[in-house]
C-alpha cells in the first residue's frame, strides 16, 4: 500500500474525504492517518525502540497468559471469596513483574 501526505485548505479536505468515502464504499482498502494519529504512532514507535534498546521486551504469549491469569484471579476473588488478595494487590504483583 502506498502513502500520500496531503496539506490543504479545510474545504479541499472535505472534497477529498468525499472521494475517499466513495472509494471505500466501493470496497477499496484505504486508511486515513491524520496528524494526531500519525504523531501518536510515531511516539509509540520511538518508545518501543527505546524499550527494546534498554532490554524491556516481553514475549507476547507470556504477557497475555499473565494478563489472563490476572483476570481469572480477580474473578475468583470477587465471586467466591477464596482469594484473599485484593484487586490492587494482584495488579501490583503484575506491575512489579513487568515495570522496571
Amino acid at each position: 500500500m502506498e502513502t500520500l501526505h496531503v496539506r490543504a485548505e479545510y474545504s479541499t479536505i472535505e472534497l477529498l474525504m468525499g472521494v475517499i468515502n466513495k472509494i471505500s464504499k466501493e470496497g477499496q482498502e484505504i486508511e486515513i492517518l491524520d496528524n494526531t494519529v500519525y504523531n501518536q504512532e510515531q511516539k509509540m514507535i520511538f518508545q518501543a525502540l527505546l524499550e527494546e534498546q534498554n532490554g524491556q521486551i516481553f514475549e507476547h504469549d507470556k504477557l497475555w497468559n499473565d494478563l489472563s491469569h490476572l483476570n481469572d484471579e480477580i474473578e475468583i476473588g470477587m465471586k467466591s471469596g477464596i482469594s484473599d488478595k485484593s484487586h490492587d494487590e494482584i495488579i501490583a504483583e503484575i506491575k512489579a513483574k513487568y515495570v522496571h
